[in-house]
């Protein structure tokens, strides 16, 4: 788990920094994603042939687009609570984007940050067990995060 917290602080951070203002095509957005992918997949030395929705949803990590939407909102909700009346203004023309990302989940203009933090993680947990992921070595990976057992001599869990 150390591994973990160290590439969210010192990677994820640079990595993500001004992803505010990102305009992607979805291949753009799936190169990233699969590069974090496979950052999780080499720290937790798993889920090499399947996906790593499981992994993060019991690591409490957002997906790579998830995290993008939720620091859009927040940097946008920060923007409409502003006191600048220049930022204010400017903000009204580009406010249907905030509207679009809004809707997809369910948030309305102004709201609190913890209560846009929850709605996307309401989505993306929402979405992590309907959706055709395979759960293949889901008790596994449950058992490699919580029991605290697990050895470094394990062949399918890294520390």
């Amino acid at each position: 788990m150390l591994y973990m917290y160290l590439c969210q602080v010192c990677c994820l951070s640079a990595f993500m920094y001004c992803c505010e203002s990102w305009h992607l095509q979805n291949k753009e957005q799936s190169r990233i994603s699969v590069a974090r992918n496979n950052c999780f997949k080499s720290i937790f030395n798993c889920c090499w042939r399947e996906s790593v929705t499981p992994l993060q949803y019991f690591c409490k990590v957002l997906p790579i687009n998830y995290l993008i939407h939720q620091r859009k909102l927040l940097y946008w909700n920060k923007l409409f609570t502003s006191d600048n009346s220049v930022l204010f203004s400017l903000l009204r023309l580009v406010s249907q984007r905030f509207v679009a990302f809004g809707c997809l989940y369910c948030l309305s203009t102004y709201v609190s940050l913890q209560t846009i933090k929850q709605a996307v993680w309401d989505t993306f947990s929402s979405t992590c067990f309907t959706s055709s992921v395979p759960f293949t070595g889901l008790l596994f990976i449950f058992l490699c995060l919580f029991s605290g057992c697990i050895c470094e001599y394990d062949y399918m869990c890294v520390y």
